[in-house]
């Protein structure tokens, strides 16, 4: 350690000892380093800002520095873009957590795990709803994980398209687990009409936000006289 080259009576550096263990250029590099006349304890420094304190606009900063022309970059951007139409969808909370659950590969049933690639590109039933909807869902590649996936296909698609499909995948889950859990029978027609009609009737639903200017005329006017 660094404290093993100081001495803590003088606290200056140990330099025979230095001088021993490195050779001669890296021994003079170390004892050019100034040390304090009095000894302090160790404090955390960061050196990226001049207060020393950590913050983290600064600590994103650098990073975004650091990653500079990598490829992966331009992949998390898609993510972002992807997450942001998650959020920014009108539909509730539990079809936001499905879906983020599909793009994770994190579907559960009886305690073990749901092959995404079984829901939506192996089942007969899920390719014909997507088809139904014109839903052109492309092939994923096998080295490409879910999130990638559907980060890279939601770019091609509107917010209101992506409300389709976010609806679709909770649909086809939900109905799925009707299947194996109550015995239900599939009934296709039935669920696209729900699937539209929810997405219809739900956003129908919500209500309208009204805009905030007012459409009077503000512009500033002399005072009549009164006299």
């Amino acid at each position: 350690m660094v404290s093993d080259l100081i001495s803590p009576t003088s606290n200056t550096w140990k330099e025979n000892v230095i001088k021993s263990v490195f050779d001669r250029n890296q021994a003079n590099r170390i004892l050019c380093v100034p040390l304090p006349n009095i000894a302090l304890p160790d404090t955390v420094i960061w050196r990226g800002e001049r207060t020393g304190e950590f913050s983290v606009k600064y600590g994103y900063k650098m990073l975004n520095d650091c990653i500079g022309d990598d490829p992966s970059r331009h992949l998390h951007s898609e993510q972002h873009v992807f997450f942001n139409k998650l959020c920014q969808a009108n539909i509730p909370s539990i079809i936001k957590i499905t879906v983020w659950r599909f793009a994770k590969n994190y579907l559960l049933c009886n305690g073990g795990p749901e092959s995404v690639d079984h829901l939506v590109q192996q089942c007969e039933v899920s390719v014909q709803v997507f088809a139904a909807l014109h839903i052109n869902l492309p092939t994923r590649p096998l080295d490409q994980q879910w999130l990638e996936w559907l980060s890279h296909f939601s770019l091609s698609l509107s917010l209101s398209d992506c409300i389709i499909l976010f609806i679709a995948i909770w649909a086809i889950w939900g109905l799925r687990n009707k299947i194996m859990h109550n015995n239900n029978r599939i009934d296709l027609p039935s669920l696209l009409t729900f699937i539209k009609s929810y997405a219809r009737d739900y956003a129908a639903a919500q209500p309208s936000i009204s805009p905030t200017i007012s459409s009077l005329d503000e512009r500033w006017h002399p005072l009549l006289s009164i006299c």
